[in-house]
């Protein structure tokens, strides 16, 4: 920690935008303590649901989502989430996904022959803004071992992206952030490597006009559906 904030103070700035200025002089309990005073001021700027115009909430809000406490419990398992005191936000929450999943062309609805079939499943979680958010995620359990090794993860370390905000910060640049929706579904799934999966609990067609596809619960039904799984699913 001490050595990142000797990297960052000893490039020294004028202190015009209230910043502090350090020198290389200054080393131990003085620089540090400097340091945590900047970065309180980082993790604040950061913390997107403490402003009154933060754009995701009023837009849930506009579109008549339910939100909750951010600091609400999140449900472990689809039961939990259905029979709990915020069962509608879940249910919507669900169909949010199971709808927006389809738009995205991540699913077609095949005939089942005897396909091995992946199980997908329901990982909950509120976000800062108080959306709940379902996931359909694919059952990591069913992975191919020899896969385990598989994986990119484009994300920032969050040291780099502190440097990016500091350097920001000195140079007096505007910074702005976007997010993509569900953009693990960006990418296609080999042609090669077709992977079907069933359909998921609570859920037993595509999303229609009138209806989005919810299994009306009549009890064990003889299997004649499928998914062939054509975008990548959380894993």
């Amino acid at each position: 920690r001490q050595q990142e904030a000797s990297a960052f103070f000893v490039a020294g700035h004028d202190g015009d935008d209230g910043f502090p200025i350090v020198s290389a002089a200054k080393t131990g309990k003085a620089l540090l303590t400097e340091w945590a005073a900047f970065d309180d001021e980082i993790n604040a700027a950061m913390l997107y649901d403490d402003e009154p115009q933060d754009q995701v909430y009023y837009q849930a809000l506009a579109a008549g989502e339910i939100l909750l406490d951010p600091h609400a419990p999140v449900p472990k398992t689809q039961k939990k989430a259905h029979s709990g005191a915020h069962r509608e936000a879940w249910l919507a929450s669900e169909d949010r996904e199971w709808t927006g999943l389809w738009k995205k062309g991540a699913f077609e609805d095949v005939a089942y022959t005897g396909q091995r079939l992946h199980h997908l499943l329901w990982v909950y979680k509120v976000k800062s803004s108080g959306l709940p958010k379902s996931r359909l995620c694919a059952d990591g359990r069913q992975q191919d071992p020899a896969t385990y090794g598989d994986i990119a993860s484009p994300t920032m370390r969050m040291t780099s992206f502190r440097l990016v905000l500091a350097v920001a910060a000195l140079k007096k640049w505007g910074v702005w952030a976007d997010d993509v929706a569900q953009a693990f579904l960006e990418a296609k799934r080999p042609e090669d490597k077709p992977l079907w999966a069933s359909y998921p609990s609570g859920y037993d067609a595509p999303p229609t006009e009138g209806s989005v596809g919810r299994s009306s619960g009549g009890g064990a039904q003889k299997r004649t559906r499928c998914l062939l799984v054509l975008r990548q699913l959380y894993g």
